[in-house]
């Protein structure tokens, strides 16, 4: 019998920043090599497993693939998910795959300006964590995204800056142009950001993108838990459950016969023994927190936490890996990261002499020195299109490194700027 490596899934990241236009119409879209911008690695807790199961990484410009040591004569097909035809539709590993098998994964950001073109908050809360998984149940365009789905625009919900949204009734994806204390009834739309007339959102194409909805609190190997109303001699009990539905923790403590009634009672959980990844906390079978939990130390450069559950009853079947009878399904999860927008500013070093109405209409007048697009524009590593000014000269295009947020006294962003100095 011949043996050999096949892939089992794909962890594909896309970022628009880096994404090039297609030489040809109607090809898609093509991207720059992302792997040294940012990289996956598997946790020791992963490595661990892969190499009990003779599943092998290899890393690839835009992500990884797992390969896994399977018998012979796979069927061959198109998987759902995958899209690259011939590709095995049914595996059967060599060492049987146990259901609550769990895969993580670091994502570790490389380049210093990725939250500068990144279309994320610019202050992410020191104690969460970017977390995705297939779990998500977020299927788009028949493309399984492993990233939170975008919530759908809702009237009167807040949005800030950069905020994005599904909008069903024109099939699209909502970017946010400013801060919006109560969204109107309906979005204020344009179908372009270099248009002249002034709009709340951007349209863009129907697409599922990483969020702030992704972010999940994020909890090391010792909590604390304070605890009220309870009575000398009474049992509680804490557990954790895991991606897959499975307790992996429990603790009985008995409060003791000495302690006063209606006075707080402080336990210490010890989390040592648990694996990265996402867990429930319970108390008494009632739902007390939900977390990340990984090891500061291990994690402590991490930008995210990749999930990826093997038990078939957990995951939905366009996400599911493994079968009720040991067979693998090979698969393609993707992340996709929106490039931010921003105003252009440009900041000449004498007067430039042009007026309100000797700009082009895409541009607007600051000062004597000083002029920006009247809209924000996305980020790209190659631009496409420039700007030309009053003199139809065209100006360059913005570095990532080069941004300049406006926070009003409430310490909400109401702007972002793209400072180039000619």
């Amino acid at each position: 019998m011949q043996i050999l490596f096949e892939p089992v899934f794909y962890l594909q990241l896309w970022h628009d920043y880096y994404l090039k236009e297609p030489r040809k119409s109607g090809e898609l879209p093509v991207q720059d090599d992302l792997s040294q911008v940012v990289t996956l690695v598997p946790t020791h807790e992963c490595q661990a497993s892969l190499r009990r199961l003779r599943w092998v990484v290899r890393s690839q410009l835009s992500g990884l693939v797992v390969l896994a040591h399977v018998e012979s004569s796979p069927q061959y097909g198109s998987p759902g998910g995958d899209d690259s035809e011939g590709s095995p539709l049914s595996l059967r590993p060599v060492v049987p795959v146990e259901p609550d098998e769990r895969l993580t994964f670091w994502m570790i950001v490389r380049d210093r300006t990725f939250a500068n073109y990144t279309n994320l908050p610019l202050t992410a809360p020191r104690d969460r964590l970017y977390y995705f998984s297939n779990l998500s149940g977020n299927v788009a365009q028949q493309q399984l995204h492993l990233s939170r789905p975008l919530s759908r625009y809702t009237a009167g919900q807040s949005y800030p800056l950069g905020h994005l949204v599904t909008y069903p009734t024109q099939d699209a994806t909502l970017e946010s142009m400013q801060h919006q204390p109560a969204a109107a009834r309906r979005p204020k739309l344009t179908a372009t950001a270099n248009g002249t007339a002034p709009a709340q959102w951007q349209v863009l194409p129907s697409a599922q993108y990483v969020s702030a909805n992704d972010l999940l609190p994020r909890q090391g190997r010792s909590r604390l838990e304070t605890l009220s109303g309870l009575t000398p001699g009474q049992l509680v009990q804490f557990s954790l459950t895991d991606l897959n539905g499975q307790t992996t923790f429990r603790r009985q403590v008995e409060v003791p016969p000495d302690q006063p009634v209606d006075t707080e009672f402080s336990v210490t959980l010890n989390f040592t023994d648990q694996q990265p990844g996402y867990y429930r906390l319970w108390l008494n079978e009632e739902l007390r927190d939900e977390f990340v939990l990984i090891d500061p130390m291990s994690g402590q450069n991490a930008f995210a936490l990749i999930e990826i559950s093997l038990h078939p009853d957990a995951v939905a079947p366009p996400f599911q890996l493994l079968s009720s009878a040991g067979v693998l399904s090979p698969k393609t999860y993707r992340l996709r990261f929106k490039n931010r927008a921003t105003y252009w500013r440009y900041h000449c070093d004498r007067p430039h002499g042009f007026t309100a109405t000797s700009l082009p209409p895409n541009l607007k007048l600051i000062d004597e020195k000083t002029y920006a697009s009247q809209h924000p524009i996305g980020l790209r590593r190659q631009p496409q299109s420039l700007f030309r000014d009053g003199n139809d000269r065209p100006l360059p295009a913005p570095s990532p490194a080069m941004i300049q947020p406006t926070i009003d006294t409430d310490r909400t962003v109401t702007a972002i700027y793209s400072d180039i100095y000619l």
